[in-house]
């Protein structure tokens, strides 16, 4: 297992996300049809200073999207490229995180 911290503080605002990793041979090497095989994210948990929130759940909509697009970028999300060729034309076949 591996943690990692995350903390970002603007416009008076602040964000601090904890994410557990599972990087065990079982979980790195499932099989998954058509996707890309990696560590396993066991626990995430994000707190968030944003003040008075108007649209809480649009806050909560914003932070997970964020935290899903973060988890995308560090572990799956990637381009391919065969003969000089990108492999990922578009967003239908790049391998962005499911949940």
């Amino acid at each position: 297992m591996a943690r990692g911290i995350g903390l970002h503080s603007e416009y008076r605002g602040a964000v601090a996300t904890l994410v557990e990793i599972g990087c065990r041979p079982e979980t790195v090497n499932r099989k998954i049809r058509d996707a890309v095989t990696g560590p396993r994210v066991t626990r995430a948990l994000m707190v968030v200073d944003a003040g008075f929130a108007i649209n809480p759940r649009g806050l909560e909509a914003q932070m997970m999207g964020g935290l899903n697009d973060a988890l995308a970028m560090a572990l799956t999300f990637s381009l391919h490229i065969r003969d000089g060729i990108p492999l990922e034309g578009s967003w239908d076949n790049s391998s962005c995180t499911r949940q």
